[in-house]
């Protein structure tokens, strides 16, 4: 997942912060099929990372001068209560989410009244013949919909998310999503694309994003070993140009795929990558099955 310049570090740095604050804790129980585990090196990259605030929320306020006055009211004791409903917290410690949770799908609503309940919603994901037929969400922070329903409901169910670091639109995502490998809910089966006649029949789903619904071609599928950070090169946001973010699809991410490749990625292509936890049956641990597909 070699000498590292200063700028890779930096790369590094960005997503090691992504991987220890969202998906290492949404790991999960289930199975990957046979996919083999990959431990690979992360290559040196002249991309510039983007500017990362904190996870856990948006950037920082201005420092206030140090002579500056603070602005109060005539009448302190006077100002009005404010009446906005404070926004809806987990208390569910998600290092302690297995997948083997006997857990229930919430009743599902349209697309329009998830986007009319929750601005959060920023698309929706469909597999035929598995249950991955969700909405998907994004936040600012990763960890928020680790363990809260697009409906704002606290479950170790969680939701399929968008990785902060890059918008659903862009020229490249990552969605997250638990394995709840016992209920086969959210990414549960998404591990289905680790069998060679599933994958041969499915290389296709739909993805909407905001009014747009899109057909995706899957291309490379694969499980990755992400205890050493360096492994996870699909958590690479940054490129230095479109010939080079195509370059690095092909020459990087697909030549980890399980299966034989017959798809080249373009500068002008847009690819999504789909991320769940993946387990060997010994409980938790740091794999994941990787999914990637480009917009057709």
């Amino acid at each position: 997942m070699l000498l590292m310049t200063k700028r890779s570090n930096r790369l590094l740095a960005l997503a090691s912060v992504v991987l220890l604050a969202a998906p290492l804790a949404a790991c999960t129980s289930g199975s990957a099929g046979n996919s083999d585990l990959i431990d690979i090196e992360m290559p040196i990259s002249t991309a510039t990372p983007a500017p990362t605030g904190s996870l856990s929320g948006g950037p920082a306020s201005p420092s206030p001068s140090a002579d500056a006055s603070p602005s109060v009211p005539p009448d302190a004791s006077a100002a009005p209560e404010s009446s906005a409903t404070p926004r809806p917290t987990s208390s569910i410690d998600a290092s302690t989410i297995t997948g083997n949770e006997n857990i229930e799908d919430e009743k599902k609503l349209t697309y329009a009244e998830y986007r009319a309940l929750n601005s959060d919603v920023v698309g929706w994901i469909k597999i035929k013949d598995t249950n991955v037929d969700y909405p998907i969400v994004q936040s600012h922070d990763n960890e928020e919909y680790l363990t809260l329903t697009p409906t704002l409901v606290e479950s170790k169910a969680g939701s399929l998310f968008v990785d902060s670091h890059a918008s659903l639109s862009g020229q490249y995502a990552v969605i997250h999503g638990h394995n709840m490998s016992k209920s086969k809910i959210m990414f549960a089966q998404l591990t289905n694309y680790g069998n060679r006649a599933f994958y041969d029949s499915h290389r296709t789903f739909e993805l909407t994003i905001g009014d747009n619904t899109y057909t995706y071609k899957v291309f490379a599928v694969y499980t990755v070993d992400v205890g050493d950070v360096k492994n996870a090169k699909y958590m690479m946001f940054d490129y230095p140009s479109d010939i080079a973010f195509a370059n690095y699809m092909n020459d990087t991410l697909a030549t980890l795929s399980k299966f034989p490749v017959d798809t080249t990625i373009g500068p002008d292509d847009h690819v999504i990558s789909l991320s769940t936890c993946s387990h060997n049956g010994s409980g938790y641990n740091k794999n994941r099955f990787v999914v990637h597909a480009v917009r057709q």
